[in-house]
């Protein structure tokens, strides 16, 4: 019995072109896999590129906002300043004032003569200078303890009136 060559090679060929078709019908259904998770990932890509386009408009706005409220913040807080340094001025000139009449009180009119007489002051515009206070002529006579405080806030409303001019720069 002689063996036949050439018959084992062809049933050695048939076998690898055997595992070669399953190999690429395996082959076929990963790349279809593939193929359709690209598809997904591909609309995935767009849905993140969206979404970080979104939170870019968000973030700028939320820094213009931030800035917007900073700015008023700012402005504000100068105001307060201003306040609070325009009422220490107003506790000085209250301490001032109630401190003569004080002293008045004490010396039982005795020593009325060295309060400063005033005569009648300029009408102050407002305490903050926004409406004026009454240019007429008051129903009774003011005491001189009325005619200071109103000096003094005269003073006051002036002092607050230039800070403003200053501040706006006219």
């Amino acid at each position: 019995m002689s063996f036949n060559w050439s018959l084992l090679l062809d049933v050695l060929m048939i076998g690898l072109l055997g595992g070669t078709i399953f190999y690429m019908f395996v082959l076929n259904q990963n790349l279809n896999r593939l193929r359709s998770t690209k598809a997904e990932f591909e609309t995935t890509v767009q849905k993140l590129t969206a979404s970080i386009s979104h939170a870019e408009t968000s973030l700028r706005d939320l820094k213009l906002g931030a800035q917007e409220v900073g700015g008023n913040l700012e402005t504000q807080v100068a105001t307060a300043r201003g306040l609070t340094q325009e009422l220490q001025f107003m506790i000085a000139s209250a301490d001032s004032l109630a401190t003569r009449l004080s002293q008045a009180a004490e010396s039982g009119g005795k020593g009325a003569s060295e309060l400063p007489k005033t005569s009648n002051p300029a009408p102050p515009t407002g305490l903050f200078g926004q409406r004026p206070i009454s240019t007429e002529p008051p129903k009774k006579p003011r005491s001189r303890a009325e005619a200071q405080l109103l000096e003094d806030l005269g003073r006051v409303a002036e002092a607050r009136v230039e800070k403003g001019k200053e501040a706006t720069g006219t």
